[in-house]
């Protein structure tokens, strides 16, 4: 089982050639910056599944992908991922590695 850890959702760093689809964009967030990051996203999620046998924990740390934070693209961010079981409980991600982890690595001091 393998872990990925996003911090931030990886928005574009301004550059010409997004700067100059979001001046051709009547809507630059949803129609240009989303998008990109949505492809860097899936790229970085697809770090943790390389096979169907494999089973491991995205962690996307970002607060305005939180459901308090109310973002408008918090469904489109999370129906974008293949994973379907979605907590920001962390003792289900504690249950889930517990489950998943064979017994020589489970943390013994986990809550």
């Amino acid at each position: 089982m393998s872990q990925v850890i996003i911090v931030r959702l990886p928005f574009p760093v301004p550059d010409p050639i997004i700067e100059y689809k979001m001046s051709l964009s009547r809507n630059p967030n949803d129609e240009v910056l989303l998008p990109e990051m949505l492809i860097r996203l899936r790229q970085g999620a697809g770090r943790l599944i390389r096979s169907e046998s494999d089973k491991g924990i995205l962690s996307i740390l970002d607060s305005r992908l939180s459901s308090r934070s109310n973002k408008k693209y918090r469904e489109a961010v999370l129906s974008s991922l293949p994973y379907k079981q979605i907590t920001e409980n962390i003792d289900e991600v504690v249950k889930f590695a517990r489950a998943k982890l064979p017994p020589s690595i489970r943390c013994k001091n986990a809550s």
